[in-house]
């Protein structure tokens, strides 16, 4: 995906970051159905999950 594609562009160009946290679907079907909104909850891609998983990650850069 994007993310994947984002990292390997950097890397051979030498730019490799100390910290890297790819966010996204996992690489599987949805068993469930529903509005833009509900799946990006349930997929863990909201604005919360996006900030939650944004803060965990500067944490743990700024204790190493």
């Amino acid at each position: 995906g994007l993310g994947g594609a984002t990292a390997e562009v950097l890397l051979e160009h030498g730019v490799a970051p100390r910290h890297f946290r790819r966010l996204g679907v996992r690489d599987r079907f949805s068993s469930v159905v529903g509005t833009q909104a509900f799946l990006r909850t349930r997929h863990g891609l909201d604005a919360a999950a996006i900030a939650h998983a944004l803060r965990g990650a500067v944490a743990a850069a700024v204790d190493a």
